[in-house]
């Protein structure tokens, strides 16, 4: 690979990560305001982004801590049952819990 050609790969997969980190903001925005949940194919209608580009960043951010899945199910656009995630909220009693 010559120094154009790295230079253009370089540059593309800043491009990729700036997007993943960019859909990956947007979801943890999104599910701030929706407290009822939302499942990855509402969160890709919302953003218009494809279902492929939602759904990595969801379980990364579920494995983070920040999402959680629920109980709760909607129908998809097929009639399929789809799990719905949520923004992790802190319980009071967890905050303030160390010792003075």
């Amino acid at each position: 690979m010559d120094d154009r050609s790295a230079r253009k790969a370089g540059s593309m997969s800043f491009t990729l990560s700036d997007h993943r980190q960019a859909v990956r903001d947007k979801i943890l925005s999104l599910l701030q305001t929706h407290v009822d949940g939302l499942t990855p194919t509402e969160v890709a209608d919302l953003l218009d982004e494809d279902i492929l580009c939602v759904r990595p960043p969801i379980t990364n951010l579920t494995h983070e801590g920040l999402l959680e899945k629920t109980s709760q199910t909607r129908k998809s656009a097929l009639g399929q049952p789809t799990r719905v995630w949520r923004i992790v909220t802190k319980s009071p009693l967890s905050e303030g819990t160390e010792n003075d």
